[in-house]
């Protein structure tokens, strides 16, 4: 999963003859997204190339709340959380997404209520994910809600489609697809993080 430097220099160059491709403004964002060899801001400023062409861009916004809340740590703008909140697309899958990065706001700001709420939202538009019903599992294991938390890491596991193995060829670095699989849905992931969900079962 290691990126290239080799592979940021040619798809620079590709940028510079069409700085409108948001196809490629995405893989470079996402060779920046990650700690500890990406850049924030460089991430930062490819994704608001994407929104100052398509300012209603739900991956891009997607991208936008995981860099905030998972690699810098930080509160999203209000903006943002507003636009996670009130955005409608054509696509429950995107619709399920924008929901659950919504609840990363509400889980950062404490507010457990309002998280549960997100997550609920998402699950009821895309209930083939992964991540959604290890976060609400999560909240219910600190409410006392073994039984109901424990159902909710079954249907997680169930319904995970790709785990990778250490064969780094496996994950294309450059592709949104996979990105959104392994990080916002959960739907391919590591076999160490499925180990960590299957855990959550000894509860």
């Amino acid at each position: 999963m290691k990126k290239t430097m080799n592979n940021k220099k040619i798809l620079e160059k590709k940028l510079n003859q069409n700085g409108k491709n948001i196809d490629l403004l995405f893989k470079l964002a996402l060779l920046e997204i990650e700690p500890p060899e990406g850049d924030d801001v460089k991430c930062i400023a490819y994704l608001e190339q994407i929104l100052a062409l398509d300012k209603d861009n739900v991956q891009a916004l997607i991208l936008f709340a995981y860099l905030h809340y998972y690699n810098l740590f930080e509160h999203a703008e209000e903006d943002l959380i507003n636009k996670l909140i009130s955005l409608k697309s054509p696509s429950d899958e995107l619709n399920s997404m924008l929901r659950y990065a919504a609840s990363w706001a509400f889980q950062f700001k404490g507010n457990s209520e309002k998280q549960i709420f997100f997550l609920k939202e998402s699950i009821a538009l895309d209930p083939k994910n992964v991540f959604h019903y290890v976060g609400l599992a999560y909240n219910y294991f600190e409410q006392g809600k073994d039984l109901e938390a424990k159902e909710l890491v079954k249907k997680a596991l169930g319904n995970i489609k790709k785990v990778y193995t250490d064969d780094p060829s496996e994950y294309d670095e450059t592709n949104l697809n996979d990105f959104l699989g392994n990080n916002i849905k959960g739907t391919y992931l590591t076999q160490q993080m499925v180990n960590i969900i299957q855990k959550m079962l000894d509860q």
